[in-house]
């Protein structure tokens, strides 16, 4: 793997803001250089449990946050590669990228749900879909006992919990 530059920003500037969340109506939310470190590395690890391995190509949607930021800090941690799925794309738009990209795993977060068809025929390589809180009744087809993509709440739980 690659050097983890997070990780050299979390010992040499541990309290520094890395990130600064100021969107209009929610309050704004800080993290730290030491505070991204460690919640992309549960993100990392929450991959690698649901099955994600170096290699593989991982699919995130949703616009700029704290959570998409630590998703893909958590990608390139577990040796992943992170491919961007526009979240103005149609269902149909969106099931070819995520089927193009042949990726085995997709993270959305919770406002675009809707958006990912997981009975959708074109997604042969998917095995897990993730959203911002679980599994979102948005996610159109989840049913982890009727379908072969298994749906991951624990990745949306991390995500939507304050970083330790």
């Amino acid at each position: 793997m690659a050097d983890d530059y997070l990780a050299a920003y979390a010992v040499g500037m541990a309290n520094k803001p890395a990130i600064i969340d100021d969107r209009p109506g929610e309050p704004v939310r800080t993290l730290t250089y030491r505070e991204l470190h460690r919640y992309s590395d549960q993100v990392a690890h929450a991959l690698a449990a649901n099955g994600v391995r170096p290699g593989d190509k991982v699919v995130w949607c949703g616009q700029n946050s704290i959570k998409l930021l630590a998703f893909t800090h958590a990608a390139r941690k577990a040796g992943c590669i992170a491919v961007p799925l526009n979240y103005r794309l149609s269902i149909e738009e969106a099931a070819y990228v995520i089927d193009d990209s042949d990726a085995v795993f997709v993270w959305v977060d919770a406002a675009y749900a809707g958006l990912i068809a997981v009975e959708h025929d074109d997604l042969t390589d998917v095995r897990r879909v993730g959203s911002g809180v679980g599994d979102q009744p948005g996610v159109r087809g989840v049913d982890p006992h009727e379908h072969r993509i298994g749906v991951v709440d624990d990745i949306g739980r991390l995500l939507d919990a304050e970083p330790v």
